[in-house]
């Protein structure tokens, strides 16, 4: 059985607080959760460290309440809903690319 070690990866960004967002991680991370921690949202992924090596870049998507979205079945995968007052977001995981223009109006 592998030591397997928990990391966490900074999701939010000052210019893309809506939209999408690309994170390099290791090959084979498994997304745990995300939440909010000190005014951040955080990703939690359980992971190989012997993968380390060698990353991907993979692709987030934060949609506020409320937002009218292209939801393409099969090409997201539902990651967590995060409180991080007055907003309430919706983490997904997919291969769109949303533009932080197309969010704008995620904020209800």
């Amino acid at each position: 059985m592998p030591k397997m070690v928990i990391w966490k990866f900074l999701l939010d960004r000052p210019e893309n607080v809506f939209g999408s967002i690309e994170i390099e991680m290791p090959v084979g991370s498994e997304i745990l959760s995300c939440q909010e921690q000190g005014g951040s949202l955080w990703l939690w992924a359980l992971l190989n460290p012997a993968h380390e090596i060698k990353s991907e870049l993979r692709t987030f998507h934060i949609v506020g309440t409320g937002k009218i979205f292209d939801y393409q079945e099969g090409l997201f995968k539902f990651i967590d809903t995060v409180q991080q007052s007055p907003f309430v977001w919706h983490v997904f995981e997919g291969w769109a690319d949303w533009s932080a223009e197309d969010l704008k109006s995620s904020i209800v």
